[in-house]
């Protein structure tokens, strides 16, 4: 998947939403920021095996905000399943 541009497609960003939207089956990749929190790490990595979603990390939290079109940062954002 490219992450160069992520502001086009559907997606939910922060841990809440992205662990709510794995368990109903609606992500499909999840991209998690190289500077989050060993803890935070762990869990979303541990949902989306759970769930069979694959998880990149890639950029800091502040350059993933940039790719999404956001103002936050965001440590770890959910690509929803199109269609």
């Amino acid at each position: 998947m490219d992450i160069s541009d992520l502001s086009h497609l559907q997606k939910v960003v922060g841990l809440k939403q992205v662990l709510k939207q794995l368990s109903l089956g609606r992500i499909q990749t999840v991209i998690l920021a190289t500077d989050a929190e060993p803890d935070f790490e762990k869990q979303v990595k541990d949902a989306a095996a759970a769930n069979g979603v694959p998880v990149i990390v890639a950029e800091t939290k502040t350059r993933l905000a940039e790719l999404c079109g956001i103002d936050k940062i965001a440590t770890v954002v959910g690509i929803l399943k199109q269609g």
